[in-house]
């Protein structure tokens, strides 16, 4: 072994220990030995004081030092812990102390989230942010959207989750007036199937 100050016999050529910030603290022999203070949890060792203190935000202390959150993850200064993301919301960096909110569109579903997802076409995210929801009958929208669009007066879909205008259509016993471009009711003399058919006109009867 090597001899150091105070006749103490070292077993290895150096020391190495994480200190407060995250840094390497390193000893060597033939340096002044410290006896450093023994932290309680949820607080880390500051080497150049020898004092107990609180870790900064965006880290949480572990065995006398400070280590940095995980992605999806924040935490406050001298917090004892980090903490995980909430619904709607996503980290998407190590060493954060806060969580930032899913944009319009776009979905955290679970706690802990790295990034946002998508809503497919055909849905829309919830005021929360945690749910794509499927547009309703009579509406359409993009990937993307925070809401859907609703078709034009007298206009509707055949179902839910209509992903663009083109859906947009008449219901049954209604009929396309191509001239006014709008859905009127079927007359009494016809079936009208729904969507842009013309009325079929029933045996016996005639259009007008």
């Amino acid at each position: 072994g090597v001899v150091g100050d105070l006749g103490v016999t070292w077993k290895v050529d150096k020391l190495v220990f994480r200190g407060w910030e995250g840094g390497d603290e390193v000893v060597v022999p033939g340096q002044p030995l410290v006896k450093y203070t023994s932290c309680p949890i949820g607080m880390a060792l500051e080497f150049t004081s020898n004092t107990c203190q609180s870790c900064p935000a965006g880290t949480f202390p572990e065995q006398g030092s400070c280590l940095e959150c995980r992605a999806g993850e924040f935490a406050l200064a001298a917090s004892a812990e980090c903490t995980a993301c909430a619904v709607g919301y996503y980290n998407g960096e190590r060493g954060q102390d806060s969580c930032m909110e899913c944009a319009p569109g776009m979905i955290a579903a679970l706690n802990g989230a790295e990034e946002c997802k998508l809503c497919a076409a055909g849905f829309y995210s919830n005021e929360e942010r945690s749910a794509c929801l499927q547009c309703a009958r009579g509406s359409y929208s993009d990937a993307g959207a925070a809401a859907c669009t609703e078709c034009d007066e007298t206009f509707t879909t055949l179902t839910t989750g209509a992903t663009g205008p083109t859906a947009c259509t008449c219901k049954a016993k209604m009929f396309w007036n191509v001239k006014d471009d709008k859905c009127e009711p079927c007359r009494d003399e016809a079936h009208c199937p729904g969507g842009l058919h013309l009325p079929v006109v029933y045996a016996g009867k005639y259009g007008r």
